[in-house]
């Protein structure tokens, strides 16, 4: 049988492209109506992909 990738870490280094990040934002908002929670998926997903690129190591062990 065959195993598939998981999405999550395809997606999460794909948004780590600026111009990736905008676009999967833009579409989220294009919506007439979104949903908060899709909104605030699209966000976290963002967030996580860019933040490893601006914080220090130090940072990041505080969270």
């Amino acid at each position: 049988m065959l195993n598939s990738l998981p999405y999550q870490p395809f997606l999460i280094s794909r948004l780590q492209d600026l111009t990736y990040a905008a676009g999967y934002i833009e579409t989220c908002l294009l919506e007439t109506s979104p949903e908060p929670e899709l909104l605030k998926l699209v966000l976290s997903d963002v967030s996580e992909a860019l933040a490893p690129q601006t914080m220090t190591p130090e940072e990041d062990n505080n969270i």
